[in-house]
């Protein structure tokens, strides 16, 4: 070591500001070693962390805050220790309970807009794969709008949601699935004034409406939303489902059938709707037709290991029964 790098907090922190991570830990090692002060622990964490070495991190950051408990900034450090340690490999794996345990733990430790806003959001994305609608709401409801930044992700070139647009349309998606549904248009509305271009909180406008009693209008907002540029071909299910409740049986098995013909995804992607269009099929007394598509159904479900929901279930009794009278 050279002597205009000799270990001292000056030169230390004059690397660690320039990101030359690996040397400012070796001088944070042995000033810590030396004279564990308040202002070198929390910074000694933070080498640690930028250079993958979470354990020690974690380790370093827990024993000066024994020694400083009410440093606000070792606190801070030891949320973004546990946010990159815990947090996200929890996320990375789907697992919701981790995920909201060490969320609790990092917000009582760092409090700040960017922690708030990371954390929940991870909350938010797990919950909706493990579509408990309940605790995404809850978190949701953490945060405002002004807690999260407007501007566009860019992922490779291409443009990504930005984080309150991400906020905006998981919130609205889980009022819409608890059946809030005058809250979940309102609040979709609220998004559409910001981000008029949003799809997915047009999707949900037009699924509340619907739901919540006035179907002919919400046929009419997803009809218009299949001009959208970037409508899939399961919005085109959505509506043939909204069809076949208003008993529209016709313009249902049209939408259904184009919808699941669509190949840009699998047909272990489309099982739902191979239900849905069974039972229309069914409606319009197609039977073999409503029973293909359950054993369909039912087949890709049995290779795949999947259990079968209640819904096949009924419907394969009512193609059962149909088949019978008709014999």
């Amino acid at each position: 070591m050279t002597n205009s790098q000799a270990p001292s907090y000056e030169n230390a922190e004059a690397l660690r500001k320039s990101k030359s991570y690996p040397e400012a830990l070796e001088q944070f090692t042995q000033i810590w070693q030396q004279n564990p002060g308040p202002f070198i622990g929390w910074r000694y964490a933070f080498c640690l962390r930028k250079v993958g070495q979470l354990e020690d991190a974690e380790r370093v950051a827990r024993q000066a805050l024994e020694k400083y408990p009410e440093d606000k900034f070792t606190k801070s450090e030891l949320g973004w220790i546990l946010y990159e340690k815990e947090l996200k490999p929890a996320k990375e794996e789907n697992d919701l309970g981790r995920v909201v345990h060490f969320a609790n733990q990092i917000l009582a430790l760092n409090f700040d807009r960017i922690a708030l806003a990371k954390v929940v959001l991870a909350v938010m994305k797990v919950a909706k794969g493990r579509k408990n609608w309940r605790v995404l709401l809850e978190w949701a409801n953490r945060l405002t709008s002004e807690n999260l930044d407007n501007q566009p992700m860019i992922f490779g070139g291409r443009r990504g949601m930005s984080d309150r647009e991400t906020w905006y349309v998981g919130r609205a998606r889980a009022l819409l699935e608890l059946e809030r549904f005058d809250e979940a248009r309102q609040f979709a509305q609220t998004g559409l004034a910001e981000f008029p271009d949003e799809i997915f909180l047009r999707r949900t406008v037009a699924l509340a409406l619907a739901r919540s009693g006035d179907m002919v209008g919400g046929i009419a907002e997803m009809r218009a939303l299949l001009t959208h540029r970037r409508a899939d071909w399961y919005m085109k299910a959505e509506l043939a489902e909204l069809e076949y409740q208003a008993s529209n049986f016709v313009e249902a098995y049209r939408l259904i059938c184009d919808a699941v013909s669509n190949p840009r995804q699998s047909e272990e992607y489309k099982l739902k709707y191979f239900v849905t269009l069974a039972q229309i099929a069914l409606a319009l007394g197609k039977l073999d037709v409503a029973a293909e598509h359950i054993s369909l159904a039912k087949a890709i479900r049995s290779s795949k290991g999947w259990k079968v929901p209640s819904e096949l279930v009924k419907a394969e009794k009512d193609v059962l029964a149909a088949l019978q009278a008709s014999n």
